[in-house]
This record gives C-alpha cells, structure tokens and sequence, in this order.
C-alpha cells in the first residue's frame, strides 16, 4: 500500500518504521506542498482504514515544516491534520524540527530519567557496591541516544556529566567534576561519545 502511495506521489519521501508513518513533502509553494499532503494522507487513510480497517491515530499525528505559510497551508486543507502544527516533535526518539532549532524537550525528558535514577544507584554505594558499570552501560546509553543525529547543547552536556558523576562518586564537595570522570575510564565522561557522535554519523554516511 505505501509503495501504491510512493509511486503515486513520487516527490514524496515516505517511510515506515513498525507503527509509524512518515512523510516529507517539499514543492516550489506552500500550496504545492499542501496539495500533495492533503492527497497523500486521504490515500494513506484509505489503504489504512478502508481496506486494512485499522486507525490512524489524529492525536499522535504531527505536521512540523520550517515554514509558517506551509503549515497554515496544510492544517486548512487537511481537516484531520487541524490543530497537529508543531515548531518540534518526536521522530524516532529524538528531537526533530524540520531543519529549525529544536526546543530539545525529549533530550531534556532522557536527562530527567536519568537524574531520577541517581537515588537508587546512592543506596547502592553505601553498600559499598560498584556502580560504575551500570552507569556506563545503562544510564549514558540512554541518555545519548540519538546525539550522533541530534547533537547536544552545552548546558545539557554538563547536567548529563554531573549526572554521571553522581552516579559514582559519594561524596562530591571539593572535586574536579573532569578528573572524577577520568578515573573511571577514558570513555566514561559523556562528553566523549557526545562530542564524537555526530562526526562519526557524518563519517559513516560519506564512507
């Protein structure tokens, strides 16, 4: 059905990952971009809910676009699509913005997680126990998912690097937040993977 909508639509950049659909229309024009969702989704919908009879989800749906035109273009020839205009979402676990400046609400959400976590792993440490490993192979993964495509801002980058400080170290009053991170292994300090992340992305596109 989406290769039907593909061939229809062939200046429309579909995808499909599990549950969730994708689309990336551009045009000369807001019209132009507007006419080929509007006619996209209504087939979309048909294949999905006529022929499949199964539900498009209107609440989980977003329109992101880098211009304003668009989207007022979009949620008036779309009625299904009115009230859906986002400036950032959600895209497969990261923060997208159709090429704009994000509002970095899901980094900021995974960072909030992590912190949450940080009590548990203290009540372990005063057992005397290692939290190294868990912090490393459990709290920065999830916290530095997507960075390679996303990036992160500084201000971030420091909270998830107190954070995994925390994680490890009892007593912080009078340490250097670099060092106590070093001595845990050279890839252990977030700022590491994150400031690597989007070049080995780009590096493994070019190769």
């Amino acid at each position: 059905a989406i290769d039907n909508v593909a061939f229809t639509f062939p200046n429309l950049h579909l995808a499909v990952v599990v549950d969730d659909i994708q689309m990336l229309a551009t045009g000369r024009s807001s019209g132009e971009v507007a006419s080929q969702v509007r006619d996209a989704i209504a087939l979309v919908a048909y294949y999905v809910e006529d022929v499949a009879k199964l539900t498009l989800s209107d609440p989980k749906t977003l329109v992101i676009t880098n211009s304003k035109e668009s989207a007022r273009a979009v949620s008036s020839s779309v009625r299904r699509l009115k009230g859906s205009v986002v400036s950032s979402g959600r895209n497969l676990g990261v923060d997208y913005a159709a090429g704009k400046r994000s509002s970095g609400i899901v980094r900021k959400r995974r960072l909030l997680a992590v912190l949450q976590r940080i009590p548990r792993l203290k009540r372990l440490m005063k057992a005397r126990a290692s939290t190294a490993r868990i912090v490393r192979c459990g709290l920065l993964p999830a916290a530095t998912y997507g960075v390679g495509v996303t990036g992160i801002s500084d201000g971030d980058l420091r909270s998830l690097r107190v954070t995994a400080r925390k994680g490890v170290v009892d007593n912080l009053a009078g340490r250097s937040l670099t060092v106590d991170l070093m001595l845990f292994g050279d890839r252990f300090d977030p700022a590491y993977v994150c400031s690597r992340a989007p070049i080995v992305m780009w590096l493994t596109a070019l190769w």
